[in-house]
């Protein structure tokens, strides 16, 4: 015969509470849960505390049941208690509510707390839930205080006032730390850059600092180019002539994150400062590289902008030197509309050569006529006659985008590249090539868009041909004197070629015919 006995077997446990599961059963059932699982009776013992419980919550019970008040004061929040109190109290579901737990040496810990009532004959006990979502929070912190840089950079705002903000958010998400931002200077210096919370005495003193391999945190990361971690700035040599300068402001330890651009190239250092001795762990190696990243975007933007607004004046100074030169040659030039069409008539050609040279123009081989009625007051409009041999002779005819001052402009810069390209003269394809060549640098740096039409023919008296190739210029006629017949000389292309300055290095194709009467 079995003797009866008062323990409960596995066979009698109620199967709708798992509190009344042996202990094995019910760590088998809750320990894998992925967050912390506080199981309570009324009269506040603690009957079960998974392994995610224990360490959110940092305690160690090595008998169970354990008291409540006794347990969880070691939890560092009185708040905690009060909840689990309350949910007792209530004999009911609790909605989640975030504690947090302080931490002296650190990040404080945010837990949600969430409390439900466990199914059973009568209300006995309840089940906490404890889901540890500081890292959450912290790193929500985190992406509203790069969102805020970013804005302002967006905004346009100065270097010094996105660096401060990218300072700010830093040491909001991470207290007891001090942080600042240095700028590279030549390669060979320090600069400061951003530090509103390091004592003055301290920014000026290192303002300048020239950069080494040994040369305190920042200087040694800027100089190879990689992070550095002072742990102890009392006994590391990179800091021996620093120490006093360092004690002053009362700092132990110094982390430098490289401030690295697009290419790999550094531009400043980001430095994490603490008044005790402390080693990084991987939260906080991730938070200097991700804030140095941000200071890096807002660095290399300003840096760009300030190398565009320098091109864009080195430009403006050179268009303004060749106003310059051009008004020099001219008499009282009334302003910039009347100079720019006195440059526009200049580069056209006012006299056409003969064929052969020297010989009278009635006597020429081929003659030249031209008429120019530009549809606006102050046109691009442009063409160039040159002679190649004693029987060929070159066209260019051209027509710059748009009309008023910049258009004269750019017609005069067509003129000069024009003059440089006498070898390719002959050969209509790579002269438009070449031509189109210069145009597209020009443009290219002007960030102008804009773009020239031309046509170009090497007529051969000798041959009885022509030699044309088109850049998206209405098509030349040929007139038959003796029909009366027009042709239109179209390209032997499936398509039309672009226009210059559009496309950098595209081959123009050429076409030849023939001029008989």
């Amino acid at each position: 015969m079995h003797q009866p006995t008062d323990q409960p077997s596995e066979s009698s446990a109620d199967l709708g509470d798992p509190t009344t599961f042996p202990g094995h059963l019910l760590a088998d059932l809750l320990d894998p849960v992925p967050i912390g699982i506080l199981i309570i009776d009324t009269e506040e013992r603690i009957h079960y505390l998974n392994p995610i419980g224990r360490e959110i919550l940092s305690l160690d019970l090595p008998a169970l049941p354990a008291p409540l008040e006794r347990t969880l004061a070691g939890t560092r929040s009185p708040l905690l208690l009060e909840l689990i109190r309350h949910a007792l109290s209530i004999a009911g579901a609790r909605a989640p509510e975030i504690v947090t737990l302080e931490n002296p040496t650190g990040i404080d810990q945010r837990v949600q707390v969430r409390s439900s009532p466990l199914p059973g004959p009568r209300f006995s006990r309840i089940m906490v839930s404890l889901i540890d979502v500081t890292l959450q929070e912290w790193e929500r912190k985190v992406q509203k205080s790069h969102e805020r840089s970013l804005e302002l950079l967006a905004a346009g705002d100065n270097l010094s006032k996105i660096l401060h903000s990218v300072i700010e958010g830093a040491e909001d998400a991470l207290p007891g730390m001090v942080c600042s931002i240095l700028l590279l200077e030549d390669g060979m210096r320090l600069r400061h850059g951003a530090a509103p919370s390091l004592p003055s005495f301290y920014n000026r003193a290192i303002d300048g600092l020239k950069i080494g391999n040994s040369v305190g945190s920042c200087g040694s990361a800027a100089f190879r180019g990689e992070r550095v971690i002072v742990s102890d700035i009392s006994t590391h040599p990179n800091w021996a002539p620093y120490r006093d300068l360092v004690a002053r402001a009362g700092f132990l330890a110094c982390w430098s994150q490289p401030i690295l651009s697009s290419k790999g190239e550094v531009l400043g250092t980001f430095a994490m400062y603490y008044k005790e001795r402390r080693e990084p762990g991987p939260r906080d190696l991730d938070f200097i590289d991700t804030t140095a990243h941000m200071a890096g975007i807002a660095i290399e933007r300003k840096r760009a902008e300030r190398l565009l607004r320098e091109a864009h004046d080195e430009l403006e100074l050179r268009v303004e030197r060749r106003v310059a030169e051009l008004a020099s040659v001219r008499e009282e030039m009334e302003g910039d509309l009347e100079l720019a069409r006195e440059v526009h008539d200049a580069c056209l050609p006012r006299s056409f050569p003969t064929f052969p040279l020297n010989v009278v123009p009635s006597e020429s081989a081929i003659r030249f006529f031209h008429r120019l009625r530009p549809t606006a007051g102050l046109a691009g409009d442009f063409f160039d006659i040159r002679s190649i041999s004693d029987s060929e002779a070159g066209l260019l005819i051209c027509d710059v985008m748009g009309r008023g001052v910049r258009t004269s402009l750019v017609t005069a810069m067509l003129r000069g590249l024009v003059g440089e390209l006498r070898d390719f003269a002959g050969l209509p394809g790579r002269f438009l090539q070449e031509l189109n060549g210069g145009l597209s640098r020009i443009f290219y740096e002007a960030e102008s868009p804009m773009f020239v039409t031309a046509s170009y023919v090497v007529i051969d008296a000798v041959r009885g041909e022509l030699r044309y190739a088109n850049a998206g210029h209405p098509s030349p006629l040929r007139v038959r004197r003796s029909s009366g017949v027009i042709d239109v000389l179209q390209s032997d292309g499936s398509r039309p070629d672009p226009a210059l300055g559009f496309i950098q290095g595209f081959r123009y194709s050429a076409t030849v015919r023939s001029f008989e009467p």
